[in-house]
């Protein structure tokens, strides 16, 4: 037995050192941009190098690992981020806010993406990504659903254009319609997508934006937990129905740790290491599923996604406005 793990462990090393070190450049880029995701780079990064050098067959080991046990290693430290005091900090009001976006946006992109003809997978993950919390969301959902790695990279690059637009779209029309900065920025959390991309937007017109859209972003990440349940259920429907089925070990672990998170006050050190962890786990195992995705198999999903992903965009951005003008959110 230890033959065969010592066997197993060499055959993954090299896989993950190069995983590891497109990792690490991608994180210290994100640092200097945090407006860009360090996923997202990971991602552009490691489809540059399977399209356009053949990459070796003695990394698949290693890109597969990642892909999966440091992907799910990684939603577990994400619970460090968030607490269930953030639903007390934006009240009634937001809480309905948050919930009503996740959910419409979440289902709306499914049945828009059922008219317009596009894979269920992938609209489920642009609704994900759109609804929670960008590319996380995506990695998180991505295995529990069975996406091929086409398909998780496409819902990849189009949350990334879309958030990136957020940028400069929302601050512009906040500007227009005069918007307070405490509404703008539960405007910017419950309407942007990535968490870097929601600090980016929010910053643009002050702090009051910034601190209400932190915590609406939060809030909405919250929400990843039930969800990932959801779809563990639904796309293991002709499993046996297991506890372990409906609720994985480290959907389990991730909840634990947001409950400690709740009910403890760890030391900011310790929240850093993990939210830090949390990201480069996060990103290799992006960067392990975009070493094993081709340019023509992205070019075969067509562009139904990306009309699909142009009209959720457009229609969150409106209602999720609305919401907050009928509720008088902020």
């Amino acid at each position: 037995m230890e033959l065969k793990i010592n066997f197993i462990a060499g055959q993954q090393r090299a896989g993950l050192l190069l995983v590891g070190a497109i990792a690490a450049v991608s994180f210290l880029i994100s640092l200097q941009y945090s407006f860009i995701s360090s996923l997202t780079i990971g991602l552009v990064i490691a489809l540059l190098l399977s399209n356009t050098i053949k990459v070796s067959q003695k990394f698949n080991a290693g890109a597969v690992f990642a892909s999966n046990t440091l992907m799910r290693a990684g939603i577990v430290l994400l619970g460090l981020r968030i607490s269930f005091d953030q639903i007390t900090e934006i009240g009634a009001k937001g809480l309905l806010l948050v919930v009503t976006v996740v959910v419409g946006t979440f289902f709306g992109a499914i049945g828009l993406g059922k008219l317009l003809k596009v894979e269920q997978n992938t609209s489920i993950l642009i609704g994900a990504g759109f609804a929670i919390c960008g590319n996380t969301a995506i990695a998180a959902i991505s295995p529990s659903i069975n996406a091929k790695r086409e398909e998780t990279a496409y819902a990849v690059a189009l949350v990334t254009l879309f958030g990136t637009l957020s940028i400069a779209a929302l601050p512009a029309a906040a500007s227009l319609l005069g918007l307070s900065e405490a509404r703008f920025g539960a405007w910017a959390g419950a309407a942007v997508h990535d968490v870097g991309q929601v600090i980016a937007t929010a910053e643009v017109i002050g702090g009051g934006a910034l601190a209400v859209a932190i915590i609406v972003k939060l809030t909405r990440m919250l929400l990843l937990a039930p969800m990932l349940i959801a779809l563990t259920a639904r796309f293991n429907a002709a499993a046996k129905p297991s506890a372990k089925n409906l609720a994985p070990t480290f959907i389990l672990a991730f909840i634990a740790v947001v409950a400690v998170n709740s009910l403890v006050t760890l030391p900011a050190a310790v929240i850093d290491i993990g939210e830090t962890s949390s990201t480069l786990l996060l990103t290799a195992g992006i960067v392990g599923m975009g070493l094993g995705v081709k340019w023509r198999s992205l070019v075969k999903i067509g562009g139904r996604p990306l009309l699909l992903a142009s009209i959720a965009w457009v229609i969150v951005a409106a209602g999720s406005l609305a919401l907050i003008v009928l509720l008088d959110v902020a």
